[in-house]
Parts: C-alpha cells; structure tokens; sequence
C-alpha cells in the first residue's frame, strides 16, 4: 500500500500535490472545499477542483459535500509536510482563523449578546469567504454539520500554541453546547479554560467557567458544575463584571436545581430561586433575550417540580417569547407541552410537542427527539381531536410558522393565574405599568 500511495502522489501536479499535503494538516476527519480554500489561499472553486482530481486517483473518499482522507494516506501525507510551501503551524492558523469566525457568526445569530474572545487574525484572507450563517436556523444547522470538526479544531488551537485562538473557539461554540456529545463538551472545555488561564484573559476564564459548568450539568456532575460556577460568580463580583455575574447566577441556579431533584436535602430550598431571579432582572435591564429566557424557564421548571403548573406555564410562555434561539425555543415548547399535558389540554400539548420535535430533528439530536415523540404519542393516544386524525383542534393553532417566534408583546401570564399568584410568588412577572409600554 505505501508503495502505491507514494506512486499516485509522484504522479499529482504541483497543485494537486499541496493540497494533499495541507489536507492532513487539517483536525477531524471531513474537511470541506471552503476550509481547504482557506488554508490554500485560493478560491473554493479551486479547492473543490483539486479535492476532485485528489478523489479521481483515489487518494481522498468523497462523503456528500465533504472530502475525508483516509489514515493511511493522512500519515504518508505528513511525511511530506516538509514540502509545503508555507510553515505548516502557519496553514493551520489561517483555518483555524476561519473558523473561529464562522463559529463566531453562528454564536451571534443563536445568542446576539454571548461575548467571544476578540482575537487579532493574522491573515485577512480568512476573512475574504462569506460565513454560511443567514439566521439563527442556518446557524443551528451549520453548526450541527461541523459539530464532529469542532471537537477537533479545539485541541488542535491548543496543541498549536494558539491559547487565545482556542479560548475563543471555546467561548463561540456555547450557544450550541447541547449539539455536543456531554463527555466531547467537558473535555474540550477544559480545554479551552487551560488555554483561556495561559493567555491571561480573566473574562474568556469566567465565560468558559460557565460554560463548562453548564458542560459538566449536563453530562451528570452537578457538584462539579457548582463549583466552576460559584467561581466564575466569585470572579465576576470581584471584577465588577455584572454580564459575567448574571451569567454565572443563571448556571449557578439551574445547577442548583438539578442537584435538589436528585438530592432534595442538598441547596438551600430558596438559593437557586434567589440567584435565578436576580440573574432575571438584570438581563431584563440589560435586553438580553435568551438570558431571560433562560431565567424564565428554569424558574417554570422549579414551579412544576413543586406541583405549581400555572405558576410554571406562565414562565414557559414567557421563555418562549423572549427568544430567537431554536433550540430554547424547542426547550419551552416541551415543558410547555408537559404542563398542558398534566392540565388535560392534549391538542395544545401535541402541538408544541411536535415543533419541539421537528427542531431538534432540524438540530440533528436524535435521542431527545425520540424522548419528545414519546410524550407526543401520549398526548396523540389521549386526545380524540388531535390534528392526526382530521379533527379541528380544541383551540386555535399557534401562529408561529418558523423555529424563531414572531415580534410580538408577550403572553399576559395572570390570565391563567390564581388570584393569589402575586403574593406566593416572589418571581412572578410584573405587569406593565400602562398599555402604552412595548
């Protein structure tokens, strides 16, 4: 096989040649013509028509719009990195550059106000190709293909030398941290937090603190997720940073009320309430609309878990108004679909189920879609009228025709309340002081 490789590659032109070399240069194991572009300096037209003539002499394998290297001939290929015509950390950087930016854009569309790591580019080149990210569903599906390379890209910044490079890609890649396998997200944020210390960048330290804790909540170890988030609170009260403090109170909160489901004897039954309500009020202060979101959801799954529904869809509903991001849309919808579930009102309850479920297929995260399919087959079992079986629906459908919800005034919550929901609820929403208020 070596002496077969080795053949084919004598007979590639000098630009075929390259492009082989840089290909295993690259992290993960699918590379797409725009990254090659980049990392070649030419157009993606260019790259696509070398990574075509490198698969006509079978030294790449073509698998839809990407091209993989097989290992045998990605370690023939870094035998001859000698012969790039560039350093071979410098070919690297440029792509790595890349794709921190699309990351970056995709962060942005997902969550406007998330802050990332500004990292001086070194070649204006990977700025040159337009970012494949239009909207906040582009960025989701984006970042659900290139899922596999980023788990890469990151310890690759790291073995580079490239600590800013890697802390920002660290930062960037949170607002789709649910796209990541649990133990992948741990370890490349840990990652990154090394990098983040090395650099000496206190804020990209506390955001990746509360990244990692949110990482490490959803991978099982909450008393480790509330230990880096009780840091990054700390850090942040001692810097005065009140973003990196509101942050931090949100993480520190829902991993709080993980740990008391599983351990109710565990928190202080008020402290997660406490700091998710004051994480609330300054991301209400501050416009930031997925922070409040966040807030309002996990104080709605703190009321259902105390047997307190309307109380909880009220914070359910307003979570999914204050968003534009898919998948905390997905995530109001299947609480809000438990609820209604629990009150009887199936027909609403399969419908917002259903959208849960066609976003995180869209998202390309098979497991919860199946778990979401489960309470939709039971909300479909138990209702008659369900659109399934051509009946009208109890009530009118959701007018929401996208994954991002409409510009609308939010939901009036104490429509559905009890007379006494202000006074056993410290976190209830307030109502507009007057009707010409936006």
């Amino acid at each position: 096989m070596a002496k077969t490789i080795e053949r084919r590659y004598r007979q590639l032109a000098p630009g075929q040649a390259e492009a082989y070399r840089v290909l295993a240069l690259l992290p993960g194991a699918y590379i797409s013509p725009v990254g090659l572009a980049v990392a070649l300096r030419v157009s993606p037209d260019t790259a696509v028509d070398r990574l075509a003539s490198l698969e006509a002499v079978e030294l790449v394998q073509r698998v839809g719009d990407r091209w993989r290297l097989p290992d045998p001939y990605r370690a023939h290929a870094l035998t001859r990195s000698h012969e790039l015509a560039h350093d071979p950390i410098t070919v690297l950087t440029r792509y790595l550059e890349h794709r921190f930016i699309v990351s970056c854009s995709a962060a942005t569309q997902l969550s406007p106000q998330h802050r990332t790591l500004p990292v001086t580019l070194t070649d204006p080149h990977a700025i040159s190709l337009p970012a494949p990210v239009t909207g906040p569903t582009s960025a989701l599906v984006w970042l659900a293909r290139e899922q596999d390379t980023l788990i890469h890209d990151i310890p690759a910044a790291a073995e580079a030398g490239l600590h800013a490079l890697t802390a920002g890609l660290t930062q960037a890649i949170y607002p789709a941290i649910e796209l990541l396998p649990p133990k992948a997200a741990v370890a490349i944020h840990r990652t990154g937090l090394a990098s983040a210390q090395l650099c000496g960048e206190a804020i990209a330290e506390r955001e990746i603190h509360i990244s990692l804790a949110a990482a490490l909540r959803r991978h099982g170890n909450l008393d480790e997720a509330i230990a880096h988030a009780d840091r990054a609170l700390h850090n942040a009260k001692r810097a005065g940073d009140l973003a990196g403090r509101a942050r931090a109170a949100q993480e520190l909160g829902a991993s709080q009320l993980e740990l008391r489901a599983i351990r109710p004897t565990g928190p202080d039954s008020d402290s997660a309430e406490t700091l998710l309500s004051s994480a609330l009020a300054w991301h209400k202060q501050n416009d930031d609309s997925n922070g409040t979101s966040a807030c309002h959801l996990w104080l709605g799954i703190a009321a259902f878990r105390d047997g307190l529904l309307h109380r909880a869809l009220g914070h359910f509903e307003l979570a999914l108004w204050h968003t534009r991001h898919p998948l905390a849309v997905a995530r109001a919808q299947v609480w809000l679909g438990r609820g209604r579930l629990k009150l009887g009102e199936h027909t609403v309850a399969y419908r917002h189920l259903q959208q849960a479920a066609s976003t995180y297929e869209i998202a390309g995260l098979h497991d919860t879609q199946a778990s979401i399919l489960k309470l939709r087959e039971t909300a479909l079992g138990a209702c008659p009228k369900c659109p399934e079986r051509s009946a009208p629906l109890a009530r009118p459908p959701l007018k929401r025709t996208s994954l991002a919800p409409p510009h609308r005034r939010p939901p009036d919550a104490y429509t559905s309340l009890p007379a006494s929901y202000h006074r056993i609820s410290p976190h209830a929403p307030r109502r507009p002081p007057s009707p010409e208020e936006p």
